[in-house]
């Protein structure tokens, strides 16, 4: 974890800093920390580790589902009840971004070529997404987002999503990054397009940096604090230490 702690740069004096196995983040801003549960990636499908900037975030965003969980974990519930689309608010789309109607025909070439077929979820409190995403480039396809299923974050252990990090009180933490960033004018409209489902998007004037890291031992109030290895990669790590030596 020291050595983990070495890879960070934290000289920035506003940024995001979410740790995976404590399932926390992080807002510093000068002087001031401001804490947020988080729900992190499965242990199959892990969220990683990286470093970028939050340009930007989006109200009532819609869900482009991942091919891999449209043919792994979606298919077979369409497969079994076609009302399945219509009742998560989901439309199915052609490879020209047509959208497709659903007949016993058509699900019988989707069953057989799916990879020609995509799937999206409208904007709604059903929304896998919430009410917000906070975009930050990076290679993996990942962000940061508000979520329907807020009970999730009354449980101890939340390594549950397919990657992406789910933040409790995203409302709070988009309206600190707008005021934070001398727009909190903007905060008003923020909630009105939140509690209403519109869709905005709100630009950072100042983007701002976000750290996931791994930490499986953190010092709190001078004492150690352990975190459960929920990915195994402490042992890895210190596998290339031994090979070093």
């Amino acid at each position: 974890n020291m050595e983990r702690l070495r890879w960070i740069d934290t000289n920035n004096t506003s940024y995001i800093l979410v740790n995976i196995p404590s399932y926390t983040l992080k807002l510093y801003h000068q002087d001031d920390v401001f804490d947020f549960k988080v729900i992190v990636g499965k242990p199959i499908t892990k969220t990683p580790v990286l470093k970028s900037r939050i340009t930007y975030f989006t109200t009532a965003p819609d869900w482009k589902v991942p091919q891999s969980i449209f043919i792994k974990e979606m298919l077979p519930k369409i497969l079994k009840s076609s009302q399945y689309l219509e009742s998560h608010h989901y439309s199915v789309y052609d490879k020209n971004g047509n959208q497709v109607e659903i007949s016993s025909s058509k699900l019988k070439e989707i069953r057989q070529n799916p990879r020609r077929y995509s799937v999206r979820q409208s904007s709604g409190c059903d929304n896998a997404l919430g009410a917000v995403v906070f975009r930050f480039e990076n290679s993996y396809g990942i962000y940061l987002h508000d979520t329907s299923q807020k009970q999730l974050f009354n449980k101890d252990e939340r390594a549950l999503s397919h990657g992406c990090i789910r933040v409790e009180n995203a409302k709070e933490l988009a309206a600190l990054m707008l005021k934070n960033d001398d727009s909190e004018s903007k905060i008003p409209v923020l909630k009105k397009a939140m509690a209403e489902y519109e869709r905005k998007d709100f630009v950072l004037k100042q983007p701002v940096p976000i750290i996931i890291t791994y930490l499986t031992c953190l010092i709190m109030d001078g004492k150690p604090v352990l975190y459960e290895d929920i990915y195994h990669l402490d042992d890895s790590l210190e596998n290339k230490f031994n090979q070093n030596k």
